[in-house]
């Protein structure tokens, strides 16, 4: 379990070198790929794993797409058989890319999205301080608490070697919770001392829209007129 959980922080750490994308362009292009997710096409399902892929390949993540590839894996067969048995080899093969998909997006997404410049870009699209702070929350907060729980569940295995999972799941809620409180009141703190909730606030830097970012939107707009076009197709032809 710790393994997992290790790997599972590994894969959603912000990056701060190499390459690092505006974060409303990495909102938007999440929605692209979700919203091509749940299209039951498998063509759609490996063009856009595959595309998915390279882009964690070429923007330096390859790293981290391994590690979320290893941490989901159980989860991978185990709904990957059922389906299988209950569905078919076609479903099976769907249901696998579509978690392959969407777990790949997300770690994208957490390791290449800045949280500080995510609060600051939702700001400047006049969205309420308290509402542009609960993403970069998520992604600040995440790692961290996963960490805590790899760390809890290692010291706990460390000391009880012989007791089994159940008896050792109040201990990791215990210090789970506690965890959470710990970092939330340091947070609290940091955003004290920064002026949230101020009405007038002002940033000391712009977040800044490079060449990168112009042809990875592109590039996925491209790619969305062709799955439409692909998903369109398949539902003219199917009825």
């Amino acid at each position: 379990m710790s393994y997992l959980l290790n790997k599972i922080y590994s894969g959603l750490i912000f990056q701060s070198e190499g390459v690092i994308f505006n974060p409303i362009v990495s909102i938007i292009i999440v929605v692209i790929q979700f919203s091509f997710v749940f299209s039951s096409n498998i063509v759609i399902q490996v063009i856009m794993l595959s595309v998915i892929v390279l882009e964690n390949i070429i923007f330096g993540n390859s790293i981290g797409a391994f590690n979320i590839v290893i941490a989901i894996f159980p989860l991978l067969v185990l709904l990957g058989g059922m389906t299988y048995i209950f569905s078919g080899f076609y479903s099976s093969l769907l249901t696998i890319t579509r978690i392959l998909n969407g777990g790949l997006s997300f770690v994208f997404f957490f390791s290449k999205t800045n949280p500080s410049e995510l609060t600051r870009a939702l700001e400047n699209l006049h969205i309420p301080s308290k509402i542009a702070l609960l993403p970069s929350l998520v992604l600040t907060l995440s790692p961290r608490i996963i960490k805590d729980a790899e760390e809890t569940f290692e010291t706990l295995r460390l000391r009880e070697t012989r007791t089994t999972i159940l008896k050792w799941l109040p201990k990791i809620l215990a210090i789970f919770i506690a965890s959470v409180l710990y970092r939330s009141e340091f947070l609290a703190q940091a955003l004290y001392f920064k002026g949230f909730d101020i009405s007038k606030r002002s940033h000391y830097k712009k977040v800044e829209f490079r060449k990168e970012n112009w042809i990875r939107i592109i590039t996925w707009f491209a790619i969305s007129i062709g799955l439409s076009y692909i998903w369109i197709t398949k539902l003219f032809f199917l009825n």
